[in-house]
């Protein structure tokens, strides 16, 4: 899984754990879990897309597909992500290469402990965003995306329950 060409960095991402720091995000993640999985692949997409760095964001449990071209978007199914991320990087060829964001202290340690890159969600989201303070002022006056057009077209022409 985060077998990379030399020189290529991979982001092995605790979504979840990032989802959270996101405030407009969080909040809804218990109402509109879809929404708010897709609007962190697509922010995380598009600070990608001008990386050559291979990103993989994970996921706890199932969910929907989540295609993307920038982003590799991996559910854990009967595992939790921290597990999944922990036994990814154990597997990698060049753990030195890789860097696993997560605000979990025992996902950071093995991380280090694997001679990989351990980063803070919140420091992460500052690098994709600019600065903290950016983060929730983007979420609250960014433009939607496609697909966030397109599910709030079909919750409002349904009968107020999205899929």
């Amino acid at each position: 899984m985060t077998n990379n060409a030399p020189g290529r960095k991979t982001y092995l991402i605790d979504a979840y754990n990032v989802l959270h720091k996101l405030p407009e995000l969080g909040r809804i993640l218990s109402q509109q879990p879809d929404y708010a999985r897709r609007a962190l692949v697509e922010r995380v997409e598009n600070w990608a897309a001008g990386t050559k760095a291979r990103v993989v964001l994970v996921f706890d449990g199932r969910g929907e597909d989540l295609p993307s071209r920038a982003v590799r978007v991996v559910f854990s199914g009967n595992e939790s992500a921290d597990r999944h991320i922990r036994r990814a990087l154990e597997k990698s060829a060049n753990p030195r290469a890789v860097t696993v964001v997560s605000s979990d202290l025992e996902v950071a340690a093995h991380a280090r402990a694997c001679e990989a890159e351990a980063m803070r969600s919140e420091t992460f989201l500052e690098r994709i965003h600019g600065r903290a303070e950016a983060v929730e002022e983007d979420v609250k006056n960014r433009k939607l995306t496609p697909s966030e057009v397109e599910y709030w077209k079909r919750l409002f022409e349904s009968d107020g329950t999205a899929e």
